[in-house]
């Protein structure tokens, strides 16, 4: 095949006034780069005027030079023709190609040999970038080469060599010979893990790892050891590296460089709810009360309708975030309209337990005791005061299967207790919860949201903490309705429901990396038995932020059906900040 010009004009070495070259339009853009690149590093533009015998010998040296640039992408009986039709005001070359045939790979093999043979064999059998009848280009050989010693190497055979390997070009029969020879070389082994900070105890640090001193080496449980030290929370940045250095007795040890949290970490915030009602919040964290990371956090928020102080020890045991005790002390005040007002100081000792069985599947169970105060007291009734010692389980599960598109997180909350053990009446409380969120299409999402809950008590109801029973309502759980308007009712502030049973489902549509327009329809209802249960329901819409803080979300709710203690039909403006599933 002959190609033929003009296409590109292209200055090289001197300036455009000196020296320039023309390539035909077919020769491939990759051809021309690496054409451009031997000739610049090997020619000098010529000064003054060329005289004939000195242009051809340009024109020899171009011509020769565009065919070794051909080379390395399959073209081994490229010929190519130089043309300088003019010297003035530029000297121009034109190149001209006829590229032929391209080679191509005939034979190909690899042959591994040492004492990673079997290890090793299966995965690079697997993951081979060459093949016969594909063209044969260099970059390609040598990737597939490199390949071979990226593999051997994070398994530990760093010693892994293919300069056996064997390269036969047939450039009249356009045909490539390939066989690459792997010599794994012996396998190495973990050494000793270095920290030299010492802010945190380095043998606590040390215990993050799968790896002991001695064990095969294996770049996958380097990773994980760094990103089991990541997910502690302890640093403000971490890395962990394989020393680099002479190896002693075949053992690669490893090295950790940290910065530790902040000592002293908070967060103010102030805002208005969509019940127009001002609030404001404040967050004060105490890090690195002990070289194990033992933390502090106190959170506090007040409204009209609701308030709470929340201090809270945790004491690591095996890692921070995923097996910790805590000890937290809480002050909850909760004003509901045409109910009454609960408050209630509560003590609580806690063991948290975060496992993943699977990839993807993560687990989180909290179990707990807790000694809690508390005053109640409905409208225009006197206050009734009770002290309640119960233990409460928490148990979230978390399926995330990226491939399927799906995210799901499933919770159950129970607490209960009996008369005999510091508690007025037997009783028991369920809440459960199911989050849904699964991606459609590229920029479409769809989630769904439900939440039921039962208390049963077998003494009197006032006897359990009004904050105990069912309301809903707000921008947190039924859009378009105000807060825990739903179960409220203006005609009996003795109300209690025993019942509760949320369900949303909304669409999410990318408008941007990070701003998602929304539709959405809440429904719900509180109440104290089954025949009595009139659902309140809303649609609406809105967008969404996905910020470094969570998901700020603005919408609008129209309540189509309102049986909360406010019964207006007129929307209703949402504010939230939450954490996607």
């Amino acid at each position: 095949m002959v190609l033929f010009f003009l296409f590109l004009i292209l200055p090289l070495g001197a300036t455009a006034s000196d020296y320039q070259i023309q390539f035909s339009q077919e020769i491939p853009d990759y051809l021309q780069t690496n054409a451009q690149r031997l000739i610049a590093a090997q020619i000098t533009a010529p000064r003054g005027p060329v005289s004939a015998f000195r242009l051809e010998q340009y024109q020899r040296r171009i011509a020769d030079l565009v065919e070794e640039a051909a080379k390395p992408y399959g073209f081994f009986s490229a010929q190519c023709q130089i043309q300088t039709p003019q010297q003035s005001p530029n000297l121009i070359f034109y190149v001209d190609c006829q590229l032929n045939k391209p080679v191509r790979i005939t034979e190909f093999s690899i042959e591994i040999s040492g004492p990673g043979e079997a290890l090793l064999t299966p995965m690079i059998q697997s993951q081979t970038l060459l093949a016969r009848g594909q063209v044969f280009r260099a970059d390609d050989y040598d990737a597939q080469k490199s390949q071979l010693l990226e593999v051997s190497r994070r398994f530990g055979f760093l010693s892994a060599s293919t300069q056996s390997s064997q390269l036969t070009i047939h450039p009249d029969r356009y045909s490539a010979q390939i066989k690459l020879q792997l010599d794994t070389g012996p396998r190495y082994q973990f050494g000793p893990i270095y920290i030299p900070n010492n802010i945190y105890d380095p043998d606590y640090l040390r215990s993050f790892a799968d790896f002991k001193p001695g064990m095969m080496y294996d770049e996958a449980l380097l990773s994980a050891y760094k990103n089991n030290l990541e997910s502690t929370n302890l640093f403000s940045y971490i890395t962990v590296l394989p020393f680099s250095g002479a190896f002693e007795d075949r053992q690669i040890p490893t090295q950790v460089f940290y910065e530790p949290t902040p000592r002293l970490q908070y967060g103010v915030g102030v805002g208005i709810t969509s019940s127009n009602d001002f609030f404001y919040s404040a967050t004060i964290r105490r890090n690195r009360l002990s070289r194990r990371g033992m933390q502090s956090t106190t959170e506090l928020l007040s409204s009209n309708q609701y308030r709470y102080f929340v201090t809270t020890l945790s004491i690591p045991r095996t890692h921070p975030t995923k097996d910790y005790n805590t000890i937290r002390l809480s002050y909850r005040y909760n004003d509901i309209d045409f109910v009454g007002t609960d408050q209630n100081l509560t003590l609580s000792v806690s063991h948290v337990l975060v496992t993943r069985p699977t990839q993807y599947r993560m687990q989180r169970r909290e179990w707990s005791v807790n000694y809690a105060l508390d005053q109640s007291q409905y409208d225009g009734a006197s206050k009734i005061n009770n002290q309640f010692l119960y233990p409460k389980v928490e148990y979230t599960q978390q399926f995330n299967h990226p491939q399927r598109r799906i995210n799901l997180q499933l919770t159950q909350d129970i607490m209960a207790n009996f008369r005999p053990l510091l508690t007025p009446a037997d009783f028991i409380r369920v809440v459960m919860t199911q989050k849904l969120h699964y991606r459609i299409l590229p920029k479409l999402s769809a989630l769904a949201r439900f939440k039921q809950g039962v208390v049963r008590t077998s003494g009197d109801e006032d006897q359990l903490p009004i904050g105990w029973f069912f309301y809903t309502g707000g921008a947190y759980s039924i859009r378009g309705f105000e807060f825990n308007s739903i179960g409220a009712d203006p005609n009996d502030n003795a109300r209690t429901n025993n019942y509760l049973y949320q369900a949303s489902l909304e669409l999410q549509r990318a408008i941007s990396s990070d701003l998602y327009g929304l539709v959405f329809i809440d429904s719900g209802d509180a109440f104290t038995q089954w025949s009595d249960t009139r659902a309140s329901y809303a649609v609406g819409s809105g967008i969404m932020w996905q910020s470094f803080v969570g998901n700020l979300e603005v919408s609008v709710a129209w309540p189509l059906r309102n049986h909360s203690s406010n019964p207006s039909l007129s929307p209703r403006l949402n504010f939230r900040i939450y954490q996607p599933i």
